[in-house]
């Protein structure tokens, strides 16, 4: 499911892409929504029931009730009523192939919903109001309500803060004709400077079965969320993650993640008592939901003004709704993208790809180990060399130069040296040239038994190329 619509052409004009957004969730629609004078214009039954209003519709006649208003339109007119006030309308409801369209914002606006336009990414947000208390509105049963209980709330780690002055916003489990879907709880910019955020939450209905969706909001105070214990804070009762203050925000290092290396306006505080049942439900009221009222306090939030989610906020849903895995019946309640750090601004599944970072440390080690290798094996040579008890003097001499940085060098001039000294005895004065080819192991392989009483010699052939038979038992690794 997908909030975004790429809308069809009318009337041989190309449509926009327009997303709509009710109460916090991305709606679906069989039939993209039309844009018309200026207008947005969405299947009829679809927007009046996930607004919570009833709506009978006959001969071009359309009438919904809900929220204890009545809403009249006339197909191919622009005469409509609201609770029997006549009403104009800029465009008229219109006809296409079977659907019936009627424009939004008039709808939402007639039954008492906040409508707003984002024309950055053509977005409409609708905040129907249901959250100012524990009770659902009094509207009948139907598309509005989801008939099974939201999943219970995943166990997951918070991410470390971005930057100051951001709030969390716990992640929840929302609703689209595909299931329920997870929004990962993120870190949000509030609206403006000392607003806290009211997470949304779900309650049962009060006059039949089914769950309805209380959105969330930003306001002076923290409201009422159902009771619901979302954790980093949000305990069931108010916010205890954070506060404002002169300085801005300041976190409770006690509930919120935060680096205080980057954020140090901070504090601790754990006095708070927390009354809530430590469980995982997910919603208020119904057969095994949370027994919370709201409080006086909650109550007077509801008589403030509210601020309804940020345009980032509103894309941190519509990704979420696009990505397959966060549905419940993909992960069974364990969604692969909990939380991020901040709000998402393309489906999560984009970013996963960056969880094999892992690997990269098992590579680094690799030539760690080759390089230290190297002394190893040149303790591994001096036994061959142990048998030659004529020239422990040169071994000194030899043994002080590998722990010089620069060994390669030296040996290279030791062992034509020492090789002078045995020439008198073998008469293989030819011999060190070969040494000094590139092939240094045939030649080494002959000298071996005729230097054999020279001990030093060995000790020098590791630098040039008798380390690669010797690096082969890396077995020496696990040291």
């Amino acid at each position: 499911m997908t909030g975004i619509f790429a809308v069809a052409p009318v009337n041989g004009v190309a449509q926009q892409a327009v997303a709509v957004v009710v109460n916090g969730q991305a709606m679906s629609f069989d039939q993209p929504p039309i844009v018309q004078a200026g207008r947005v214009f969405v299947p009829l039954r679809s927007i009046f029931q996930q607004l919570g209003a009833s709506v009978v519709y006959a001969n071009g006649q359309i009438n919904a009730t809900g929220r204890g208003r009545t809403v009249a339109l006339t197909i191919g007119s622009t005469q409509a009523t609201v609770s029997g006030q006549p009403v104009t309308l800029d465009v008229a409801p219109f006809v296409i192939g079977s659907r019936t369209l009627v424009p939004l914002r008039f709808v939402a606006q007639s039954l008492g919903a906040s409508v707003n336009w984002n024309d950055a990414d053509s977005t409409v947000t609708i905040n129907s109001g249901n959250n100012r208390g524990y009770r659902v509105s009094n509207a009948n049963v139907d598309a509005n309500f989801v008939s099974e209980a939201p999943p219970p709330l995943p166990e997951y780690q918070q991410p470390y803060a971005p930057a100051p002055n951001y709030i969390w916003t716990p992640g929840y489990w929302a609703w689209s004709s595909s299931g329920y879907y997870w929004v990962p709880g993120t870190w949000s910019q509030p609206p403006q400077t000392g607003l806290y955020w009211t997470p949304g939450y779900w309650a049962a209905n009060n006059n039949g079965p089914g769950f309805a969706w209380n959105a969330g909001y930003w306001a002076p105070q923290v409201g009422f969320y159902g009771g619901v214990n979302y954790g980093f804070g949000y305990f069931g009762n108010g916010y205890q993650g954070g506060r404002w203050g002169p300085n801005g925000f300041a976190y409770n290092t006690a509930y919120s993640n935060v680096n205080r290396t980057i954020i140090t306006n901070t504090y601790v505080n754990r006095t708070v008592i927390n009354t809530t049942v430590i469980n995982r439900v997910s919603y208020n009221g119904g057969n095994g939901g949370i027994r919370v009222r709201p409080t006086e306090q909650q109550l007077a939030v509801t008589k403030v003004r509210h601020v309804a989610m940020t345009p980032e906020q509103v894309k941190h849903v519509q990704a979420a709704s696009q990505d397959h895995d966060l549905y419940n019946n993909v992960n069974h309640g364990k969604p692969p993208v909990p939380a991020v750090a901040k709000p998402l601004a393309a489906p999560p599944a984009a970013a996963k790809p960056v969880a094999p970072k892992p690997a990269a440390p098992q590579e680094r080690p690799v030539p760690q180990p080759r390089a230290t290798v190297r002394p190893e094996n040149r303790a591994t040579m001096t036994p061959e060399t142990k048998p030659a008890p004529m020239t422990p003097a040169t071994r000194p001499t030899a043994r002080p130069e590998p722990a010089t940085p620069m060994m390669p060098q030296p040996r290279a001039t030791v062992r034509p040296e020492n090789r002078m000294t045995m020439t008198p005895e073998n008469k293989p004065p030819a011999k060190p040239e070969p040494k000094a080819t590139p092939l240094v192991p045939e030649t080494r392989a002959t000298v071996k038994p005729e230097s054999q009483p020279a001990p030093v010699k060995p000790e020098q052939k590791p630098p040039k190329t008798e380390n690669a038979p010797t690096s082969k038992p890396t077995a020496t690794p696990p040291r």
